[in-house]
């Protein structure tokens, strides 16, 4: 399956199995948990406890069940993901980010939207609508695509979507700071993001080689899965990324402030 049909599956056939099984491979599978913990990491530096914090799309609440405020709440319009938050203490409202706007002017400190708008053509659409939720002040955290990783892997990208120029191309780190401008807010920080799974090291593991070859990647990609969750190599390997190129990171993390 892959990201476009599983991108449509959420609104629609996300039960609570697929939800678990969702949730789950950020904790199971080392190349997603080590992107989880920075996350969480990313916005522990601004959640405040006084913050009233809204996780648009909420997905599985794996970000809100490691980090706290006085006011949380979730919006997805998965009835799969609403379900299996609510069921977990986590209140939620359902809706589609892309009218997030229309709901919601003017309401919360933070706003965070994670592993989420890589999806949506309409993008800038959706932060915008993110933009106005937040109060003056208010602090939006979200990953954008990088725009020279997806150019550099643009021959690489048709390996793994049927139409590679369905998912938008992103944006560089000056574009980014423009267009938040143009929503009069300032960005606090970029952070190079997303490095584990991008096209380079995805096409070395799944498509070059012989089969034997392949065979024996995918045993050493489960030998290093093991020894991440046994060992210290969580260091080591967040130590390999802090001297990589930035176009070989497949998103930003980026925090901006609402003026």
């Amino acid at each position: 399956m892959d990201n476009q049909e599983y991108t449509r599956l959420w609104p629609r056939d996300f039960g609570a199995e697929e939800a678990q099984n969702y949730d789950q491979k950020f904790f199971q599978r080392w190349e997603k948990n080590i992107k989880h913990r920075q996350q969480i990491a990313f916005i522990r530096k601004y959640l405040q406890d006084w913050m009233s914090w809204c996780d648009a799309p909420i997905g599985s609440g794996r970000l809100m069940r490691e980090l706290h405020s006085q006011e949380m709440s979730g919006y997805d319009i998965s009835e799969g993901f609403l379900a299996y938050n609510e069921n977990r203490g986590i209140a939620c409202e359902k809706g589609d980010i892309q009218q997030f706007g229309d709901r919601y002017q003017g309401e919360f400190d933070l706003i965070t939207s994670l592993h989420t708008i890589f999806a949506f053509p309409n993008y800038k659409t959706i932060l915008a609508g993110f933009v106005r939720g937040l109060k003056k002040g208010g602090i939006l955290i979200v990953d954008i695509t990088n725009r020279p990783h997806a150019e550099a892997a643009r021959e690489l990208r048709e390996l793994f979507r049927d139409n590679p120029d369905e998912f938008p191309d992103g944006m560089t780190r000056d574009e980014i700071a423009t267009y938040f401008d143009s929503l009069d807010c300032d960005v606090i920080e970029i952070q190079p993001h997303d490095f584990w799974d991008n096209y380079f090291i995805l096409n070395w593991r799944l498509y070059t080689g012989k089969i034997l070859v392949r065979r024996l990647k995918k045993y050493f990609w489960n030998i290093l899965n093991i020894l991440y969750f046994r060992s210290g190599l969580k260091d080591y390997l967040l130590g390999f990324e802090a001297g990589r190129p930035e176009h070989q990171f497949v998103k930003y993390l980026v925090a901006v402030r609402k003026r």
